[in-house]
């Protein structure tokens, strides 16, 4: 899907096709399948010749040595785009490209908009391949589930005063507007940029649905609240302390079902798989590396069909639970402030393997044969959060927060984290120290304090994007702690499900205390 360059939102309506219609969708997705890989087939040994030539290394590698502010930087990037130029790797060669092969195979398949978009999708994935060394990847079969046009009178064409839409010489019918359906009515009401026809799998088949793209603002949903907040993200967690008090969430809470039905989803389809192909697997249950293995095609037995659609209904699912869930929890945030103050987060290099082994910090006690126990520093493990992200998804809920914020006219900040460093200041003392990952609380003034409420604490009261105002941390403090007694006695009725709030902990001191 392209991403529109002016203000806009999308209405999503309900289509009701024959199954013929349904039919022709299907096929007319499956050529423009066809027909991305098949440019993808050709560019990339284009890719590969322009990762040969000398002029292009040396051009590339010197933009990339370059500083932002260097004066040469400019030139070795000019030359760059003049030799992907030369190679016919734009964004409107490709274009150009697959509308031949358009007008040589399938003339009256796909319109010449919908071809054009798909190959602004490859573009990206060129571009990416050029400068970043990956390869393009060629789509799987039936992977294809969109066709978007470019204009709102060619192609897909909805017609309001019939509330239908025609596609390919065919009037699909949708879903009627419910007469409670306010909010739909208002959307509606915006003027058509574009539309795309998108297929979703449902159980043993697929639904589909038309998207048309307005042009504007979407209508309003939820009314923006007052005042500021600091929000500490976290990879399953959110920290929010405001004027309007203090919140400890979990994103996608609850997604942990859908989670298990994936799992059982992809154990049928494997099994399935697996029975109607066992000549592609070695004795050892792996897959086969043969590249004649490869050419031949799997055999897909109507078991494995169902099977393979449950699968995709499962993640479709997980996926439209996390986005309701986070919009749900970015409405409520929204209606709390109107500015927010947050520690930049890099959720892509969390998810990613450790590159260095090392040792952990805390040692381990290990009985040897004889009886006797020495203590070893571990290897810690090279696996990190991505586990973690792909169950939350947090970087789409901040991203959906900013969005949000911003379409009501809120406003959001990031903090220099390198100078700010919200996880290790101590406002009473004034001064830093680092704690370690596994420390969910620390004592400020005598004082028990959750790690993440304090750091979104600090950033409430941030003097500006550089260092928190001591002053008025001292002043608000014991607001704080208010918030937080509130937040501990909503943790311990609901319960610390991820286990990073330290409710346990917190609670075993504060009786060691009250004793």
């Amino acid at each position: 899907m392209a991403k529109s360059s002016t203000p806009s939102y999308t209405v999503t309506r309900r289509i009701y096709p024959e199954p013929w219609q349904a039919d022709i969708i299907n096929r007319k997705m499956d050529l423009g399948n066809r027909m991305y890989n098949n440019a993808v087939r050709h560019y990339k040994s284009v890719v590969e010749e322009l990762r040969q030539d000398l002029w292009f290394i040396r051009n590339l590698e010197a933009w990339k040595a370059c500083g932002e502010d260097d004066p040469g930087k400019e030139d070795f990037s000019n030359e760059v785009s003049a030799c992907i130029s030369a190679y016919g790797l734009d964004e409107y060669d490709i274009h150009a490209y697959m509308a031949r092969g358009k007008n040589i195979s399938n003339p009256k398949g796909l319109g010449i908009n919908i071809i054009q978009k798909l190959g602004t999708a490859l573009s990206h994935s060129v571009r990416k391949a050029v400068f970043s060394g990956t390869e393009i990847h060629f789509r799987r079969h039936g992977s294809t589930d969109t066709l978007e046009e470019k204009a709102a009178r060619s192609g897909i064409i909805y017609k309001p005063e019939k509330d239908m839409v025609s596609f390919s010489g065919m009037r699909l019918r949708l879903k009627p507007v419910r007469k409670k359906d306010a909010y739909l009515a208002r959307a509606m009401q915006g003027q058509i940029k574009y539309c795309r026809i998108v297929r979703e799998p449902f159980g043993a088949g697929y639904r589909y649905f038309l998207q048309i793209i307005m042009k504007g603002k979407a209508p309003d949903k939820v009314s923006m609240g007052a005042g500021s907040a600091g929000l500490d993200p976290g990879v399953s967690t959110m920290a929010v302390v405001g004027d309007s008090g203090a919140g400890f969430f979990t994103p996608a809470e609850g997604v942990e079902k859908y989670e298990r039905a994936v799992r059982d989803a992809a154990t049928v389809y494997e099994r399935r798989r697996r029975l109607a192909n066992p000549q592609n697997y070695n004795p050892d249950g792996t897959v086969k590396k043969d590249t004649k293995t490869f050419k031949k095609h799997w055999r897909r037995t109507k078991g494995a069909t169902r099977a393979l659609m449950e699968l995709k209904s499962a993640y479709r699912k997980k996926a439209s639970y996390i986005k309701n869930c986070h919009g749900y929890l970015s409405n409520r945030i929204v209606e709390s402030c109107s500015v927010l103050i947050k520690e930049p987060m890099d959720y892509s290099a969390l998810a990613k393997r450790a590159r260095k082994l090392e040792r952990q910090d805390k040692t381990s006690e290990i009985r040897q044969k004889d009886g006797s126990v020495r203590e070893v520093r571990k290897y810690k493990n090279k696996k990190r959060f991505g586990s973690s992200i792909g169950r939350r998804s947090p970087a789409a809920f901040v991203k959906q927060l900013e969005d949000k914020l911003h379409r009501y006219g809120g406003l959001v900040y990031d903090v220099d984290i390198a100078s700010f460093r919200a996880s290790q200041y101590d406002h009473i003392e004034d001064t830093y120290k680092k704690p370690l990952l596994s420390d969910r609380f620390k004592l400020v003034g005598g004082h028990i304090v959750q790690r993440d409420l304090y750091s979104g604490f600090l950033l409430w009261n941030a003097a500006d994007l550089v260092h928190s105002d001591r002053k008025k941390c001292l002043e608000t403090f014991p607001l704080f702690l208010e918030m937080q007694e509130k937040v501990l006695f909503d943790m311990m009725v609901s319960g610390d499900l991820t286990g990073n709030f330290g409710l346990k902990d917190m609670l075993a001191v504060n009786a060691v205390q009250a004793a």
